[in-house]
């Protein structure tokens, strides 16, 4: 800042020569002929600060202070290179926001349509500033520093505000004719926590003050009541004047120091002194609310915290104002340091003050006089906010809360104490570390010189003289006070143990006779409340019988519904077997049986899995569904080389042998084997799959001798038997597994009649799949690459075909037939096929055959393909959603899939694997399988950790953004 009024902003690692930024107080004078006097001190700055605030505009406000004592301000000003902690931004917004509120429910006047201008403009300047905050720090994220630079939405600079009125006009001080402004700071006071807990909110209000400083030793405290708001410049400029509310004067005493007699005596020439004085302020680091002002002649202290505290009760408290005397405090002002020598009539002006605020270094205050002398004083460190109340005090305050009230005016006792507390003198409350008198720091050359006995040297030893006096005196009543005080505590102590003592012989007196009179006195008032209730009920029922002698219609339903109840729970008779209560009994017994059974199989078969898993450990989940899906691909490769070589022995016209070594009873290229041939891995899985099949059939039926279980290849003719199927449909079906075959070619029906019936009780079956979009690919032509795969639209066929012969019997179950041997055609090869949604389409199929073997009366064929579902889901890693693996979650080829597709697939996904874990639960518990096998199922599944967002309805994903997930243990 310069005389001529600009702020330059420099950033010396850009460039020391240009500014970065330049803001101006004192606008270029426009030349023409003008009759206006203007005074030359209205145009030259003296000094400036920066405003401070929480959550309004006061930290982006540049305050200036002319020489002529006019204050002047800018906002928004921010620097190129600013960091902003974000919660400040937040709040800004908030506080803009609000007026914008209260501005709405307002009129519609001129003045509301320019402040509603205005803070369209302040919104705009926020929200650029929102846009730099980096992700992360949305409210109520905690706050941090954040590198911001001005935003320039606004082209128009910002504009000067003032001069502030000055309300009411500061007064002059005796014995001066002013003098010009010499600094400028701004202060804020925060509450203390405990006036922050009483706080609505809880957010720590402010009470922000300007000093301004003057030559003649004068300093005007103002009250910034009515912050500053950002204002740009603009051609139809009409606001108010912005305003300070002046609440005290103070008087450093510069001028009356220098007006003794002997100095007038020699003209004016002491008071000339004032015009080379400049006093700067110096805030403590430490505790703000202390300012330090060091001049010409010495150094002064202001500890503003007593009167701050007084206002900021006056303006939050709504009966403080009445009282004036409450508002009365003034600032407390101490001389620290003079350089004033009465005896030359000269000072040593203060250069520069300094007090570290470094851990390495004391508490300190140092002083540099321009005879180059050094003067510290150590500080004392007071605390900021009041000690915390103790435990006890808390005890006693909720005791006291429960004890009566007192009747009359009159306290029983009264303390010799009274009810105010004790308040030590200001004489020896102050420990700030600074002397009570200034010290002197003359030159070095003052105490060489010869000493003169003068007038003013002993009317200066008078004065000093004195006021130690005085301060001797106020020590010595001090000490009478707090001897006094002292005296009287331990005549109030006397006094209270006297009337503990006879309190305590009091309530002997009642434990002992009164006791006992009273416990008579309330059994006989027990007794007789009893024998009121016996009259009372007695009258009422007479009362009763009197109004209506015979029972409502509600009354008698009601007792009849209470015997009906008691049948039912005691029974008719004594030997009444369907009455609750025997039932009860009955279970029982029958569980205090079976457990003891039940307890020692599930050791057993606990015992028989940690053997088998020690000597021959099996397949999990995953690497069996990796090794099933191989061994189809494989299966697959292999039946499509059978049936090239059958096509190229038709056309050779040679005629082809069986396989080597084909087992009768096991068709197609699975069975065959080759002499002395290692098994291959196709027959080690499938053996492997037998053994767990056997222990299913073996926990589904823990009493039948024989364990082991004869599996049969579901897709021949043997499976087609139990379906009662003929063999010529099964020959029939059998030639159609080419994936160009249509399946209108098998059956008669048309595809869409027995997709919408299906549809009508798809969620029923367990249908996790969106229905819109199903149902359009299901009706796209052979080819498509969105057309599910035909094992899955023929067993929707299938269903569709069962829920209409269910509601007309007119169908035959040999049509029935024919899709259900194309389900158990083609509904193995979709894992294996090349469709882009296998997997999912994988999952719906073998839910979709479950449901239909136990609506077929086959649960454990329905518990095998929905137990194949499941491991289906948990191999595919639908389980662990956030992180599945993409080569088997994969989407079509091309470009991206649309937004609402994808969150289509993905809730898909979600939703099949909660449907494929909720029916196998839902199965176990339906078919009342034994314990050991839902342990069973327990102890697999607890090796899974759920990290899959909750189900939604299919229609609600699209709308959905995003998903929140949980880790869910099972």
């Amino acid at each position: 800042m310069t005389i001529d009024g600009k702020l330059r902003e420099y950033d010396i690692s850009v460039d020391t020569e240009e500014p970065q930024q330049v803001l101006t107080f004192a606008p270029e004078k426009k030349a023409g002929r003008s009759f206006v006097a203007e005074d030359a001190s209205e145009r030259e700055v003296v000094s400036f600060t920066l405003g401070k605030g929480k959550a309004d505009w006061g930290p982006l406000t540049v305050y200036a202070v002319m020489r002529s004592g006019d204050v002047y301000s800018i906002c928004p000003y921010m620097p190129r290179n600013s960091s902003i902690p974000s919660a400040y931004i937040h709040s800004l917004e908030c506080f803009i926001s609000a007026k914008q509120e209260f501005l709405a429910q307002e009129t519609t006047t001129q003045a509301n349509r320019n402040m509603s201008m205005l803070y369209d403009y302040q919104h705009k300047y926020v929200d650029a500033l929102l846009k730099q905050l980096p992700p992360g720090t949305v409210f109520p994220a905690p706050s941090r520093s954040v590198l911001i630079h001005p935003p320039t939405i606004i082209k128009a600079p910002p504009a000067r505000q003032g001069p502030f009125l000055l309300q009411p006009s500061p007064r002059m001080l005796d014995e001066s004719e002013g003098g010009d402004a010499t600094d400028i700071v701004y202060l804020s006071y925060s509450q203390t926590e405990e006036t922050v807990g009483d706080a609505e909110d809880g957010v720590a209000e402010n009470l922000d003050v300007i000093l301004i400083t003057y030559q003649d030793g004068k300093i005007d405290v103002c009250l910034d009541v009515e912050k500053v708001e950002a204002r740009w410049q603009s051609k139809n400029a009409n606001h108010d004047l912005p305003m300070l509310a002046v609440y005290e004067c103070i008087d450093l005493g510069l001028v009356s120091l220098l007006s003794s007699p002997s100095s007038a005596q020699g003209s004016h020439s002491a008071l000339d002194l004032i015009q080379g004085n400049y006093p700067v302020f110096s805030v403590d680091p430490i505790h703000s609310d202390t300012i330090y002002v060091y001049h010409a002649f010495g150094v002064h202290a202001l500890y503003l915290r007593p009167t701050l505290e007084i206002l900021f009760s006056a303006l939050h408290s709504s009966d403080a104002v009445s009282e004036f005397s409450e508002l009365s405090s003034v600032t407390a002002v101490q001389s620290i340091l003079s350089t004033f020598s009465v005896e030359r009539k000269s000072s040593n002006p203060v250069i520069a003050l300094a007090i570290p605020d470094d851990v390495y270094l004391s508490y300190s205050i140092y002083i540099l006089t321009s005879a180059m002398r050094i003067t510290s004083f150590s500080l004392n460190p007071r605390p900021e906010s009041p000690l915390p109340k103790s435990p006890a005090d808390n005890n006693l305050v909720q005791s006291t809360s429960r004890h009566l009230e007192l009747l009359g005016d009159t306290p029983p006792y009264t303390s010799l104490l009274g009810t105010e507390p004790w308040m030590p003198p200001s004489i020896l409350s102050r420990n700030t570390g600074l002397p009570f008198n200034p010290r002197l720091s003359l030159p070095k050359d003052a105490s060489q010189r010869e000493f003169m006995l003068t007038p003013d040297t002993l009317r200066y030893l008078a004065t000093v003289v004195t006021r130690y006096s005085d301060q001797v005196r106020e020590v010595e009543l001090a000490q009478h006070s707090a001897e006094g005080r002292a005296a009287l505590q331990i005549q109030e102590v006397i006094r209270q143990t006297t009337k503990c003592r006879e309190l305590l012989a009091i309530v002997e007196r009642i434990k002992e006779s009164r006791r006992e009179a009273s416990q008579d006195r309330i059994q006989k008032v027990q007794q007789g409340q009893k024998i009121l209730l016996k009259r009372l009920d007695r009258m009422l029922q007479v009362m009763m019988e009197k109004a209506s002698p015979e029972l409502s219609e509600h009354e008698t339903k009601w007792f009849d519904e209470l015997k009906r109840l008691k049948e039912a729970v005691i029974g008719a008779d004594r030997y009444d077997e369907s009455s609750l209560s025997t039932r009860i009994r009955t279970l029982e017994r029958e569980y205090a049986r079976l457990m003891p059974s039940l307890k020692a199989l599930l050791e057993k078969e606990r015992r028989r899995h940690n053997q088998a898993m020690t000597e021959n450990p099996g397949l999990g989940f995953s690497q069996a569904f990796e090794f099933g899906e191989r061994s189809n691909h494989e299966r697959a490769r292999l039946t499509e080389l059978e049936q090239d070589v059958i096509q190229l022995a038709a056309k050779l016209d040679v005629t082809l042998g069986k396989p080597p070594l084909a087992k009768p009873g096991r068709p197609n290229v699975a069975g065959c084997q080759y002499p002395n041939a290692e098994p291959s891995e196709s027959q080690n899985l499938e053996a492997d799959i037998r053994n767990k099949e056997a222990l299913l059939r073996e926990l589904e039926e823990p009493l039948l001798d024989d364990t082991t279980v004869k599996l049969s290849l579901p897709y021949g003719k043997e499976y087609a038997e139990q379906l009662h199927v003929n063999q010529a449909e099964v020959h029939r079906i059998s030639q159609l597994n080419d994936e160009n075959v249509n399946l209108a070619q098998v059956t008669s029906d048309p595809l869409e009649p027995l997709i919408d019936n299906f549809m009508k009780f798809a969620t029923e079956f367990g249908f996790f799949l969106h229905i819109p979009h199903f149902r359009h690919s299901a009706l796209l032509p052979e080819g498509h690459r969105d057309k599910p795969h035909k094992g899955l639209l023929s067993i929707v066929q299938l269903l569709g075909h069962h829920l209409r012969r269910e509601q007309n019997k007119k169908f035959h179950d040999s049509q029935e037939h024919t899709f259900l041997s194309l389900a158990i055609l083609h509904q193995p090869n979709i894992i294996s096929s090349s469709h882009p949604n296998k997997v999912v389409h994988a999952i719906q199929a073998e839910i979709l055959l479950g449901m239909y073997f136990y609506h077929a009366s086959r649960p454990s064929t329905a518990k095998y393909h929905l137990n194949a579902a499941l491991a289906m889901a948990l191999a595919a890693g639908a389980h662990k959603i956030c992180n599945y693996d993409t080569t088997l979650f994969q989407y079509p080829a091309g470009k991206d899939p649309e937004e609402e597709r994808h969150r289509i697939m993905e809730g898909e996904k979600i939703n099949g694997f909660w449907v494929a874990l909720s029916l196998n639960v839902c199965l176990v518990v339906a078919l009342h399988s034994p314990i050991d096998e839902i342990l069973l199922l327990q102890t697999q599944m607890s090796s899974f950790s759920i990290d899959t967002p909750w189900p939604m309805d299919i229609q609600s994903y699209p709308t959905v953004s995003f998903f929140s997930t949980s880790l869910l243990p099972i």
